[in-house]
């Protein structure tokens, strides 16, 4: 039986080679399929459970028609996180066992819409998603799909939109930039600031987050207070927590489904997805709802 650090090198080895193909555009389609990526959550508690075949499996499919390749800078940067995930890996002491079938992706929890919502109160769905302030794939999709998941679901009234923190252990400035982000929503740039943080997902060192807030016009001194603080870590922890109780283990990853009373009845979809399969699936449920009545 071949071990996991062998499967981890493996699987490195593969995407090293087929980022290093797409940064230097000798196979601009083999970087594609990572618009079907997220990251898995690097969490003591779970020992990285499939991570080395999960990484294999992103890389495994057809490239997408019409996908955006990356480019060289954000090549470099996600092998440079993958080979974090192959030292977490590395540092485990016993071996995973025999693969769990993965987990149902229907998901019935207890939800609570929280502050940073976008949307009607009242629409007919909701769309949770569970991000990484550092994490491409979560810039991937916030560059992506989402401008047209609001403009065609969030703004017509269709979608209430939920923003949640997962950020992940192999991040180091991940839960911080969530609890700024946080505390940008007490000056109400909730939104701006977040925008700002997922498009510099690969500058949120030191001082750089307080020269981000400059251009979202957040009051800089309020905000170093405030994250110095720490007070909303606290909430960044409920939101994983919730996160995990509807199998979430990597980002980006989304919940879609209806909330009657307390609950949120629905789907758990995973990875920057290109928006023809977010709004296919939306349009299911729609569908469904109306059929329904």
């Amino acid at each position: 039986m071949h071990s996991e650090r062998g499967d981890a090198s493996r699987v490195e080895r593969g995407i090293a080679a087929k980022l290093e193909a797409a940064a230097d555009r000798s196979k601009p389609n083999a970087i594609n399929v990572l618009k079907k990526g997220s990251w898995i959550m690097a969490n003591s508690q779970m020992k990285l459970v499939l991570m080395g075949l999960a990484a294999a499996a992103l890389f495994a499919g057809a490239p997408l028609a019409g996908a955006q390749s990356i480019t060289s800078e954000q090549a470099k940067q996600m092998l440079d996180e993958l080979k974090q995930i192959r030292q977490l890996l590395e540092k485990q002491q016993q071996g995973m066992g025999n693969a769990a079938a993965p987990p149902d992706d229907k998901v019935n929890v207890t939800f609570v819409a929280g502050k940073n919502t976008l949307g009607k109160a009242d629409a007919p769905l909701t769309l949770v998603e569970f991000t990484d302030y550092q994490c491409p794939f979560c810039q991937q999709f916030h560059n992506g799909a989402y401008p047209q998941i609001k403009a065609n679901f969030i703004d017509t009234g269709k979608v209430r939109y939920v923003s949640k923190d997962f950020p992940l252990d192999f991040h180091a400035h991940a839960k911080r930039a969530a609890v700024a982000a946080r505390c940008a929503g007490e000056q109400n740039k909730f939104w701006e600031f977040r925008h700002i943080l997922i498009v510099n997902a690969d500058q949120l060192d030191g001082e750089k987050i307080y020269n981000h807030a400059k251009t979202a016009n957040v009051d800089v001194p309020k905000l170093r207070a405030c994250v110095d603080s720490n007070k909303y870590a606290k909430d960044v922890e409920k939101d994983m927590a919730e996160g995990m109780s509807a199998g979430v283990n990597g980002t980006p990853s989304f919940v879609l489904g209806r909330v009657e009373k307390d609950k949120l009845i629905g789907v758990r979809l995973v990875g920057a997805m290109p928006y023809n399969q977010f709004e296919a699936k939306i349009n299911e449920f729609l569908e469904q709802k109306a059929a329904a009545k």
